[in-house]
């Protein structure tokens, strides 16, 4: 079992930090998951009542559309909200 999958860093994630322990465990189960970070103003000082969560992800493998958007929707599914926003780092501008 992959241990510290999901970097948090010192964010304070109000309303999904119970969570957490389910996504950790989620993501600790996918072999095609490398590593994932929570990014963006969701947990800093910049967050807004709007704020949407922003989870960038390392793929061990190059994946389809229709791959990635499962992981999003089990995401959604663990974390009981529909703003988030995945980021497939194998596909990013180098500039993220």
């Amino acid at each position: 079992m992959k241990e510290n999958i999901l970097k948090v860093g010192s964010a304070n994630l109000l309303n999904i930090e119970k969570k957490i322990e389910n996504l950790k465990k989620y993501f600790s189960k996918q072999p095609d998951i490398l590593g994932v970070w929570i990014v963006g103003s969701y947990g800093t000082e910049y967050q807004r009542k709007d704020s949407d969560i922003d989870f960038a992800i390392l793929f061990g493998k190059d994946i389809n559309n229709m791959e990635e958007m499962k992981f999003a929707c089990d995401i959604t599914d663990i974390l009981k909200v529909d703003n988030i926003d995945t980021i497939n780092l194998k596909k990013a501008l180098i500039t993220l």
